[in-house]
């Protein structure tokens, strides 16, 4: 019983880590849009009914919490998303943003959350699990490599 609530209360302190590193995004590009910041104890709280749904993609369904071999858990597969983008006007309302797999927030960029959600469901349907997956992997691959020049333009601008 003491074994199951360390691994509770582990579980709970990762997710939290992770939820300080993507507040601390979301300031920023708040500032940068000029978009009043969401409520931080009504995101969390959010962020905690979510995760005891079962903590799955709002998009795509993949289970966002993923364990080590050695059972420490990886709070690093999820994001808080904008269905519509800050950078095309949406705002941080509860209803603009949802808890999606890394995946799909970096694939779908700025494209808006209702059509990239009928987009996936489409493909998944269409291709079956198993060529889903892998055509998502190598979009996922394409839109990384894209981000990691646009990141080095910013920087050396």
């Amino acid at each position: 019983m003491v074994v199951l609530v360390a691994e509770a209360v582990a579980e709970i302190d990762s997710l939290w880590r992770g939820f300080e590193r993507r507040w601390s995004n979301l300031v920023k590009r708040s500032r940068k849009y000029g978009v009043a910041l969401p409520d931080k104890q009504e995101l969390w709280s959010r962020l905690l009914s979510h995760y005891y749904k079962g903590f799955r993609c709002e998009y795509c369904g993949a289970q966002m919490l993923v364990k080590s071999p050695k059972g420490k858990v990886h709070p690093f597969v999820w994001s808080i998303e904008h269905k519509i983008p800050l950078s095309e006007g949406g705002d941080n309302s509860m209803d603009n943003i949802a808890f999606v797999c890394h995946r799909c927030n970096l694939v779908k960029g700025t494209l808006p959350g209702y059509a990239w959600e009928v987009a996936v469901r489409a493909m998944q349907e269409r291709l079956g699990v198993e060529l889903y997956e892998r055509a998502m992997r190598m979009a996922y691959r394409g839109a990384l490599a894209n981000k990691i020049e646009r990141v080095k333009k910013e920087v050396s601008e």
